[in-house]
């Protein structure tokens, strides 16, 4: 009765450590399409930015693409694009601890598995 008990722990770890990585890849595809949406709102907010630009510049008389608009423009992105490399950069560190926190549970669901028969055998043999 002892090493059923031992085996049915065992399985229950394993699969509580194949869950845990299954939630943490979960997580992980959620902060990927978090970053579409924040890619996509940074998107907006730079058209916006050279819609408002080039309006004013327009009601001044002034030409959308020359001088100190064109340097305006120019700053508004390289902004944007430094913003969507530092998001690109930290999707894939969160993504990459995620995925790894995953496997460290994985392995751990097994090692205590493996642990749990151990001392299972271990105690079978020192009984019998």
């Amino acid at each position: 009765m002892g090493m059923l008990m031992a085996v049915m722990s065992a399985v229950q770890s394993v699969n509580a450590g194949k869950a845990q990585e299954a939630a943490y890849k979960r997580d992980a595809d959620r902060e990927s399409f978090a970053a579409k949406d924040k890619e996509i709102a940074r998107k907006k907010r730079l058209v916006a930015a050279l819609a408002t630009q080039n309006a004013v510049r327009g009601a001044q008389g002034v030409r959308s693409f020359e001088g100190s608009s064109l340097n305006m423009m120019l700053q508004d992105v390289e902004t944007f694009e430094y913003d969507q490399d530092m998001g690109a950069a930290n999707l894939a560190m969160t993504r990459q601890s995620l995925l790894e926190s995953g496997k460290a549970a994985r392995r751990y669901g097994v090692m205590s598995a493996t642990n749990t028969l151990m001392g299972a055998a271990e105690r079978a043999t020192a009984i019998g």
